[in-house]
């Protein structure tokens, strides 16, 4: 099971499960129906908010950070939220805001899938492939990953 915690204004926890643990837990939740224990979480209340595919608006506005601008003369009052990769404000929705903190920690692609050259010397290629390692164990299914928020 893949894990990462993210420090926003409220502490979010991204759960890649194993293919062994999301076989056992579908089982248990067919035979019990529960849905409480379907993973084993750190301590505390935890709330799912599912897949990042099915995240809104209004689930992620409260944990990132953002600001009101000043309404122009005919303009309403509008936000800007924190862009976390590049560390600045600029994004026009909390959505785009939550991605940028989801991308600084983890990787939906592993951006070292590149072929090995097998060309070069072989303490480049274990060089490499160790550095494919690293970014690997940071690269989450997104089809498989589930958003938690800490209560």
């Amino acid at each position: 099971m893949k894990t990462a915690t993210l420090t926003l204004k409220r502490k979010v926890l991204v759960i890649e499960p194993s293919e062994e643990t999301r076989f056992k837990k579908y089982v248990e939740y067919l035979v019990t129906h529960d849905t409480e224990h379907l993973f084993l979480l750190p301590k505390g209340k935890w709330k799912c908010l599912g897949s990042p595919d099915d995240l809104k608006e209004e689930d992620v506005k409260d944990l990132v950070k953002w600001f009101g601008r000043m309404p122009d003369f005919h303009q309403p009052l509008s936000y800007v939220f924190y862009d976390y990769v590049n560390e600045d404000y600029g994004f026009k929705t909390a959505i785009e805001s939550f991605n940028s903190a989801l991308e600084k920690e983890i990787y939906w692609v592993n951006p070292l899938n590149n072929k090995l050259d097998k060309s070069q010397p072989l303490i480049i290629q274990t060089e490499h492939l160790n550095k494919w390692n690293e970014a690997q164990k940071k690269t989450f299914d997104i089809t498989q990953t589930l958003i938690f928020i800490e209560n």
